[in-house]
């Protein structure tokens, strides 16, 4: 599958979000949108360890959902509002999409618009 498709980025955005540890550091991310936070704080808030929160965090970031910057030993994490912001955008239009009728009887390799369809 194109890692452009829509699905596939749907996909990848949906997974990294299925985790509710996950969303709840989105939460902690936006919430401290303008001072970048370390594992160790956002384990603190969640009370959990910080390799739990570091593989977390390794998922939100393969997922490009989160940016981290290292200082000496130390990485810290922000939100990256761009993809944030492109997947609600996927979201709209996967709502919109639903109810539109294929014209291709759902064979997506004959498809012209097999990229931007879910």
């Amino acid at each position: 599958m194109n890692k452009s498709s829509v699905v596939y980025k749907v996909s990848t955005y949906n997974k990294a979000l299925s985790s509710p540890v996950r969303m709840k550091i989105m939460k902690i991310l936006g919430s401290y949108e303008s001072t970048p936070l370390m594992v160790s704080q956002i384990a603190e808030l969640l009370g959990l360890a910080q390799p739990t929160v570091s593989k977390h965090l390794q998922i939100l970031a393969q997922a490009n959902f989160v940016n981290f910057k290292i200082i000496k030993t130390a990485r810290y994490y922000r939100i990256n509002k761009e993809s944030v912001q492109e997947y609600y955008n996927l979201i709209q239009s996967i709502f919109l999409a639903t109810y539109t009728p294929c014209n291709y009887n759902y064979q997506c390799d004959i498809c012209p618009h097999s990229e931007t369809c879910i």
